[in-house]
């Protein structure tokens, strides 16, 4: 198998589900922890079932 270029990472979280889901997509912390990935990381929309997104 090739890995070369792919990187995979975990993580503990100490936290409920409901609040880390929140803190993932709820607009103002979206931006902060995607920034690890790409500092231009955002989106306009709703996360709701049936909503749309966009990005940049």
């Amino acid at each position: 198998m090739n890995n070369i270029g792919k990187s995979r990472f975990s993580a503990s979280i100490d936290a409920p589900v409901p609040r880390v889901w929140d803190t993932m997509l709820a607009a103002e912390t979206y931006e902060r922890w995607a920034a690890a990935f790409t500092e231009s990381s955002t989106y306009e929309g709703s996360w709701s079932k049936g909503s749309r997104l966009s990005g940049p």
